[in-house]
Formats: C-alpha cells, structure tokens, sequence
C-alpha cells in the first residue's frame, strides 16, 4: 500500500464526507444520509487500493445506489409517521359566532362547540355577532369564511 499525496487527499475528503454527513444523519429524525455514509466509506477504503477518484466516484455511486434501493422500502416503513386524528378536525364546516373582530387577513376569535379559538379570514372582515364557517385548521387558527344566505322562495 504505497500511498501518494494525492490519495492522501482523497482520503482526507472522503473522511470529511463521512463526518458531514454523520452530522447530518444525527440533526434528523429520518435516515437521509446513511446510504451515502456507506458509499463513502466504500470510496475512502477504494483509496487504500490506489483507485483513481473517477474510480472512487463511481463506487461511491453504486455503493450509495445499491444501498438505497436495498433499504429503502425497509427504511419507509420504520419511519413512516402515521397520522393520528384529532377532535379539531370535528369543527371543520361547522358555524362559528365571531366573538373579537376579524379583519382581512388579521387574526381574531370565534366560538365553535362553547369553546374560543383564534380565528383569520382572508375572505372579508367579520364583526362581532357574524356567523362564519370553519373551513380548515391552520395550527391553532381557525380560517373561516362568509356563510352564504340561502333565499328561500
């Protein structure tokens, strides 16, 4: 194993590869990286061997490729995140009183089931005593609109 300064090199950036992508791996929750950690380590031992770095390039892509698709179904299915509903989505189309005035894309408050929830309209302003409907449920604000009249004959 006669190493050049250039295999040096190349040893020291797939070393720096690794790491960075070691840090990336630990800052999230979810496999992002981990593929790719395994390709460069393949391509930082390919440098032991005297590979050329298109050689080492090439076996960083494989290795990462083969990886992946090895994985990655089985990665998806640990990490997948069900989502588990909640009673907010009950409020949903249901009528609103306006209890603190809501100005254009201002927030505000209505009362929904007896309970206060802030309230943003991007449909018009609303005053206190106006009746809307809760269109969706954006974090802890409800988007309400206008409740059309219905005339009857």
């Amino acid at each position: 194993m006669n190493l050049e300064l250039q295999d040096y090199i190349m040893l020291a950036i797939w070393t720096i590869i690794i790491v960075s992508l070691l840090i990336v791996e630990f800052q999230t929750a979810d496999l992002v990286s981990v593929w790719f950690i395994v390709g460069a380590l393949a391509s930082g031992i390919s440098v032991l061997f005297n590979a050329k770095i298109w050689l080492q390039i090439i076996i960083f892509v494989i290795v990462s490729g083969i990886c992946i698709l090895a994985t990655r179904p089985l990665a998806k299915k640990i990490n997948s995140k069900d989502t588990i509903p909640t009673n907010i989505d009950s409020i949903i189309n249901k009528v609103a009183v306006v209890t603190k005035e809501i100005k254009n894309g201002e927030k505000g408050e209505v009362k929904v089931d007896y309970k206060l929830w802030p309230a943003i309209s991007s449909s018009g302003e609303f005053n206190v005593g106006d009746k809307v409907i809760v269109q969706s449920v954006t974090g802890n604000k409800l988007q309400v609109t206008k409740i059309e009249e219905i005339e009857i004959l």
